[in-house]
């Protein structure tokens, strides 16, 4: 990474405070020239999901995001019939600004592990002690990697706290090649 700058400005959001910030990287190709490359990494509460998952990285908000229909499609075959809600999902249902934000994805509406949290008065399985527990071991995810990710994310947001596990999350998705 050629050079790293931070903006940023605090903001509570429900019950927890944290920092929005976009870092913006210059990056460095092989041969040592600044590339074109520029990405921007949004530290936005709204993608801190309770069951660990973070929504900055998610193939539906993304796909929200760069209205890509394409992407769209592909995740109608991998979520339809396979999580709670969505049975008869369509590319339209393809939507959401992030779990904890005003526009969620279908499925995150009725999510048992997000209402879980909310019952509890939690942002997130971090700050519960019976993590793990029962409705995350039988929670029918569409794949086993979900699962992996939770029990690996929760762990570490507890320690690390929210905002550096934000921030550690988009490193761990980052792409090799562009950041």
């Amino acid at each position: 990474c050629h050079a790293t700058s931070w903006t940023g400005s605090s903001l509570t959001h429900k019950g927890e405070s944290h920092i929005v910030r976009v870092l913006e990287r210059d990056f460095t190709s092989p041969n040592g020239d600044i590339s074109s490359c520029r990405c921007k990494m949004e530290i936005n509460p709204d993608y801190a999901a309770p069951c660990g998952l973070y929504c900055g990285v998610c193939g539906v908000r993304l796909a929200t995001k760069n209205n890509d229909e394409k992407l769209k499609q592909l995740l109608v075959k991998v979520f339809r019939g396979k999580l709670p809600g969505c049975d008869h999902l369509t590319a339209e249902d393809i939507q959401c600004q992030g779990c904890l934000s005003d526009k969620r994805f279908i499925h995150c509406e009725t999510c048992a592990i997000r209402n879980c949290a909310a019952a509890k008065g939690y942002t997130g399985c971090h700050r519960c002690g019976d993590f793990p527990c029962a409705i995350i071991d039988e929670y029918p995810f569409p794949n086993p990697v979900a699962r992996r990710a939770i029990m690996r994310a929760i762990p570490h947001r507890k320690e690390v706290g929210t905002e550096q596990w934000m921030r550690d999350e988009e490193g761990y998705y980052a792409c090799p090649g562009c950041g």
